[in-house]
C-alpha cells in the first residue's frame, strides 16, 4: 500500500472488475451494475487502510521526536564540546603567553647578564688600571723610607741682637 505499484494494480483490478461485470455475457456477471460486492471489498480495503496509515503516522511521528530528541542532545553535546575547547583554547593562549613571557624576560636576563659581565669584567680592569696607578703615584710621591742616619749635631741657636 502507497506505492505506485499498489496503485497500478488496484487500478487494473478495479477496471478488470468494471470491464467483467459491465461487458462479459450476462450469466457470467457475479456483480451486477451498481456494483455492491466491489464497493463491499473497497469499503474493507479502506477500513484496513485507514488504521494502517494512522499507525504508520503515528511511527513516523515516534522516529521524528526520537530524531529531534537525538539532535538537541547532539546540539548540547556539541554547545559542551565548543564551550570546553574554547576555555581550553583560552587557558592554552594563556599558558603561550606566560611561556612566551618567561622566554622574554630569560632572554632579557641572559642579554643583561651578558651586559652585566661585560661591563663587570670592563670595571674590573679600570680598577686594576686605577689601583696601579695610585700605587705608582703613591710611589713617587712617598719615597720608601731611607735608613735612619746618624743625627747631626745640633747648630746653636742665634743670640738675640741686643736691644737700644
Amino acid at each position: 500500500m502507497g506505492t505506485s505499484k499498489f496503485l497500478l494494480q488496484m487500478s487494473l483490478f478495479i477496471a478488470g472488475w468494471l470491464a467483467w461485470n459491465s461487458l462479459a455475457p450476462t450469466d457470467w456477471r457475479f456483480d451486477p451494475y451498481t456494483f455492491t460486492f466491489l464497493t463491499l471489498l473497497l469499503s474493507l480495503q479502506a477500513s484496513y487502510a485507514a488504521p494502517l496509515i494512522l499507525l504508520a503516522q503515528n511511527r513516523q511521528d515516534d522516529r521524528d521526536r526520537t530524531e529531534a530528541r537525538i539532535d538537541r542532545e547532539r546540539a548540547a553535546m556539541g554547545v559542551e564540546i565548543n564551550s570546553f575547547l574554547a576555555r581550553e583554547l583560552s587557558e592554552m593562549q594563556r599558558k603561550l603567553n606566560d611561556l612566551s613571557m618567561d622566554i622574554n624576560m630569560s632572554n632579557r636576563n641572559a642579554l643583561s647578564r651578558k651586559k652585566f659581565s661585560a661591563r663587570d669584567k670592563e670595571l674590573n680592569d679600570r680598577l686594576d688600571r686605577i689601583e696601579q696607578a695610585v700605587l705608582a703615584l703613591t710611589a713617587k710621591v712617598d719615597p720608601p723610607p731611607a735608613k735612619p742616619q746618624a743625627k747631626a749635631k745640633k747648630a746653636p741657636a742665634p743670640e738675640p741682637a741686643p736691644a737700644d
